[in-house]
C-alpha cells in the first residue's frame, strides 16, 4: 500500500522544496496546481539551485547564496584560560554541565556578560518566526559537525550548538559548547547560525575536580557524591577555581582545578 510522503516531516513545505535542498537532484519542472509528477535529473556534485518562494522564502535558501551562515567546514574556537596563568593561582568561574565530579564545564566569569549579550541577540533573531524560518535546517542539511542555533528547554531558549550525531531522519543529538550540555533535538527545530553570532569563542571549558578520585578503588563517582558534589557548588553561581594543570587526551583538554 502506497503512502503519501509527508515532507513536513522533515522541515520543507513540499516535495518540489525537499527535491532542490538536496544537492544530487535538479528539479526541471514544477509540480502543477492539478498534481502530476516532478521530474528530476541526478546530478552529483552540482550545487543546489534553491529559488525563493513568492510568498516565503525556502529555509536557508538566501543564506546559503549570500555566504550569511556558517558553513560545513567553518570553525569556533574553543575559548582559552589566560596563558600566563600558574600553578595554584585562581580563576573565577561559573558552572555549567556536570556529569559528574571528574568531568563538568565551567565558563569564565569575566566572559559571561559577553555571552549573555550573545545571548539576548540569539533570542531577539530566532524567536522572530519569519527570520528563524529563513535559517530552518532541512534533514539532509543537518550534517555531522555543523554549527547550528538550537532551542533548549521549556522556555526554548535559543543557543549555539553543534551536531554531534545524527539519531535519525528526524532527531539528532547536539552539544550546546558555551554552557556544555548534550541533547537531542528534533531537526526540524535546528536553525542555521549566523556567521556575526560565531565571534566569541566558545565558552564551556572542560574540568575535573583535581587529587581526589572515587573511594574505594572504584572507577566511577557514585550517585551520591554526584548530587553531594552538585549540592555543594551549584550552578550559575560564581566560584573560584584553584588551577592545578591541563591535561590533553585524544578527546579533550582538562582543566584540573579545585572549587571554592
Amino acid at each position: 500500500m502506497r503512502k503519501a510522503l509527508n515532507c513536513s516531516k522533515y522541515g520543507f513545505n513540499n516535495l518540489e522544496e525537499m527535491l532542490r535542498a538536496m544537492s544530487f537532484l535538479k528539479v526541471e519542472s514544477e509540480v502543477g496546481r492539478h498534481g502530476g509528477a516532478v521530474k528530476v535529473v541526478v546530478l552529483l556534485g552540482q550545487d543546489v539551485d534553491f529559488e525563493e518562494s513568492a510568498s516565503r522564502p525556502s529555509p536557508g535558501a538566501s543564506l546559503w547564496q549570500d555566504d550569511f551562515v556558517m558553513a560545513e567546514s567553518d570553525y569556533i574556537r574553543q575559548q582559552p584560560i589566560p596563558e600566563k596563568i600558574e600553578i595554584d593561582e585562581t580563576l573565577e568561574v561559573i558552572l555549567g554541565e556536570v556529569i559528574n565530579v571528574g568531568n563538568f564545564w565551567i565558563m569564565l566569569s569575566d566572559k559571561h556578560d559577553d555571552l549573555e549579550k550573545l545571548m539576548d541577540k540569539l533570542a531577539d533573531f530566532y524567536c522572530n518566526e519569519d527570520l528563524s524560518f529563513s535559517t530552518k535546517m532541512s534533514a539532509c542539511q543537518a550534517l555531522e559537525g555543523r554549527y547550528c542555533a538550537a532551542p533548549y528547554g521549556r522556555k526554548r531558549d535559543w543557543h549555539r550548538a553543534k551536531i554531534t550525531k545524527i539519531l535519525s531522519v528526524e532527531s539528532a543529538q547536539v552539544f550546546y559548547f558555551d554552557y556544555g550540555t548534550m541533547k537531542a533535538v528534533d531537526v526540524k527545530d535546528l536553525r542555521f547560525l549566523r556567521r556575526d553570532f560565531a565571534s566569541l569563542p566558545a565558552q564551556a571549558i572542560n574540568a575535573r575536580c583535581a587529587s581526589i578520585c572515587p573511594p574505594n578503588r572504584e572507577t566511577r563517582w557514585s550517585a551520591k557524591a554526584n548530587e553531594r558534589f552538585f549540592k555543594l557548588v551549584g550552578q550559575d553561581v560564581p566560584l573560584v577555581a584553584f588551577f592545578r594543570g591541563m591535561r590533553r587526551d585524544m578527546v579533550r583538554k582538562l582543566l584540573t582545578c579545585n572549587l571554592h
